[in-house]
């Protein structure tokens, strides 16, 4: 059960903060809205 929690716990960390940088970075930054899309890419 610890292992539930944490994974929820850690989820809700990881989402929050993708949204909280989403939220702060400007729209015309897109390597910190989008570092996933920028890193899988590469050419991008």
């Amino acid at each position: 059960m610890s292992f539930a929690v944490i994974g929820i716990f850690v989820a809700a960390s990881v989402l929050a903060g993708i949204c909280i940088a989403a939220i702060k970075a400007p729209e015309g930054d897109g390597d910190h809205g989008h570092g996933h899309g920028h890193h899988g890419h590469g050419h991008h």
